[in-house]
């Protein structure tokens, strides 16, 4: 019987694991007419599958192409986007939702959002939402009622969000979700309150500076008499507290100004792109001609507003000087750049460019001055004279956040996966997470480096990666990679095995940092590795000492290789993923191990499933009852 059983595990591997493997068969002079038919059989199957994979792949030509053009409008979104199901799971989210809410390892398709945001105000803006759908007065919702803005907090309160929430209807009409918008303004309410302080404090002083001036000069008025020498103290009183009065109003603007400068944005600018767009503006007016010369740089600034702030300057310049031409550059310093206008002539002195920067200019939002536009981007200029004959005017302003020099055969990272819109599924929100079916699970599959391997002798953690899984598919765009300090020297034959030397992780964070940031990215998914228990008998051994405990289920798929190939001589990482036809990138790092023990896994869910093993607690039980088998024959 035991060719026909090899048959049997080779057929379920090709039909649902490996379409494309040859049949390992056993040599039987009883059977073959039966091995024949069958490898005719697996050929004939494998054709089969490969013409539908052609006809899939067609028809998904069109899907791909709008799933691109959502990936690249939510790529360039600087506001945070979320979909999400009634039950607050994710469905998408963008990349600027993640740098919004400051928590890449909390926020993943298929976790709750209220790992993140708090949940009260989700859930009476979705309770407004659905009660104007349900409102038998309106079959729909029109465009004012379709969405609902509020303010929420993240968990902690750390940061303050401006939320707009709009429902994702089902055909039937019913709410089948959400979308979530979100942008920061925990800096805008904290300005508001710091100008708040600032005008009481302002009110408050003035009160005072006034009473004292008024009391001083009543007592004049009252006493047109008075000494000479008495006289000259009151008017000391009325100048010291009219001087107090005046510094206090100066120093309000300024930190009003201040206050108020970050209503309008800074963007990353291209000193070639500002120069010729305030060329071809002189360039109309006929009177002045600038070139632009020297290296194009990156800086960070208002281009519209420094646009008309250049332009009025060489025009200030030209009615001073009479100078007709004029040289710009972007010149790059320690801690700025500096835009340079230069002409030969006389430079500005620094009073007639104070008086420049008080006059309002047109076409300017807010109808700001030089000067304010100048605070809003932490600069002040100056005139001086460059050789004997040249002057400049130069302005400093703020470092771009891009790299201001690339490669040019910088590679590309992949884009991440977004979303998942089968996320919704009521299975996925079941309680009793043992009895979901194997393929609803969220699973995160991981794996160690580790300077050696006795834990319980010292040896440490040097690496720790995983992977999500969701709804059966490998989520690439979450995954967690970190290096780990550990505090002790690594021998000379580990780094061999895994190219992980003391120079690597000797500025890297302690495993007392980076294990809890690894529970956080689990959250409450199923733990899968291959070879589990000597992953997990390091982490069980750090719990104590980092404040944290995984007691998620585990799944090891070292064990289920026993049971789905107990024929096969080997069950390492390298034979199964031979076995399955998995290409392994990164071998022996923990993320690149980490991706092939995911594949392995998603291979065997579906062998499982033709094995009769389709929930969660079904291949946990066969994997304990693999273990003490594997006891047994340890014995012999």
């Amino acid at each position: 019987m035991r060719p026909l059983s090899v048959l049997t595990r080779e057929i379920q591997t090709v039909t649902h694991s490996n379409a494309r493997k040859p049949l390992d068969l056993p040599a039987s002079r009883f059977m073959v007419p039966l091995m024949t038919s069958a490898r005719e059989l697996a050929s004939k199957y494998i054709d089969a599958q490969s013409a539908v994979d052609q006809r899939v792949s067609a028809a998904t030509q069109a899907l791909n192409r709008q799933k691109r053009y959502l990936e690249a409008i939510l790529l360039d979104l600087s506001e945070g986007v979320i979909v999400a199901s009634m039950e607050h799971r994710v469905l998408l989210c963008n990349q600027a939702a993640v740098r919004i809410l400051r928590a890449p390892d909390e926020l993943g398709l298929g976790r709750s959002l209220l790992s993140v945001l708090t949940k009260e105000p989700l859930d009476h803006a979705l309770e407004q939402l659905t009660g104007r759908l349900h409102d038998q007065d309106s079959r729909a919702l029109d465009d004012r009622a379709a969405t609902l803005p509020f303010v929420c907090a993240t968990l902690g309160s750390e940061s303050l969000l401006a939320a707009r929430m709009g429902l994702v209807q089902a055909p039937d009409g019913t709410a089948a979700g959400y979308v979530l918008s979100l942008s920061d303004i925990s800096k805008d309410v904290a300005d508001l309150a710091k100008r708040d302080v600032l005008l009481r404090g302002l009110l408050d002083k003035a009160r005072r500076s006034v009473a004292s001036i008024r009391a001083a000069s009543e007592v004049i008025l009252n006493d047109p008499d008075m000494d000479a020498k008495d006289r000259s103290k009151f008017d000391e009183i009325i100048n010291k507290e009219a001087c107090q009065f005046s510094d206090q109003i100066e120093t309000a603007a300024h930190e009003y100004q201040r206050l108020t400068s970050t209503e309008w944005p800074l963007n990353d600018v291209f000193s070639l792109d500002l120069m010729n767009c305030v060329k071809n503006r002189l360039r109309k007016s006929g009177t002045i001609d600038l070139s632009v010369v020297g290296m194009p740089l990156w800086f960070r600034g208002e281009s519209q507003a420094l646009v008309m702030m250049l332009e009025y300057l060489l025009n200030c310049i030209h009615e001073r000087t009479s100078v007709e031409r004029f040289e710009a550059e972007a010149l790059l310093s320690d801690r700025n750049v500096y835009l340079e206008l230069t002409w030969q002539g006389p430079p500005i002195p620094s009073e007639v460019l104070v008086t420049w920067a008080d006059k309002s200019l047109e076409g300017v939002i807010g109808g700001r001055t030089s000067g304010d536009i100048l605070r809003h981007h932490g600069s002040e200029i100056w005139s001086g004279r460059k050789g004997r004959e040249r002057s400049y005017l130069r302005v400093p302003v703020p470092e771009p956040r891009r790299q201001q020099f690339r490669d040019a055969q910088e590679v590309i990272p992949e884009r991440p996966e977004f979303y998942d819109f089968e996320l919704r599924s009521s299975s996925d929100l079941d309680p009793e997470l043992q009895s979901r079916a194997l393929g609803d699970v969220s699973y995160v599959v991981f794996d160690t480096e580790t300077t050696g391997l006795k834990p319980s002798e010292g040896d440490e953690i040097l690496s720790i990666a995983g992977v999500r899984i969701v709804n059966r598919r490998l989520l690439t765009g979450e995954t967690f990679d970190r290096l780990v300090n550990p505090r002790r020297d690594i021998p000379k034959g580990s780094i061999r095995f895994h190219g992980i030397s003391q120079t690597m992780v000797s500025e890297k964070p302690p495993i007392q940092v980076v294990l809890p940031q690894f529970r956080a990215f689990v959250g409450d998914a199923v733990l899968v590795a291959h070879n589990a228990a000597f992953d997990m008998k390091f982490i069980k051994l750090k719990e104590p000492e980092c404040g944290v405990t995984f007691d998620n289920p585990v799944l090891d798929t070292l064990l289920l290789s026993a049971f789905l190939h107990d024929d096969a001589s080997g069950h390492d990482l390298d034979s199964v993923c031979q076995r399955f036809g998995i290409e392994i990138s990164g071998r022996h790092t923990a993320l690149g191990d980490a991706m092939a023990t995911a594949g392995i896994l998603l291979r065997m869910i579906e062998l499982l499933e033709a094995r009769g093993i389709t929930t969660l607690k079904q291949a946990l039980d066969t994997s304990s009852r693999i273990v003490e088998i594997r006891k047994q024959q340890a014995r012999f």
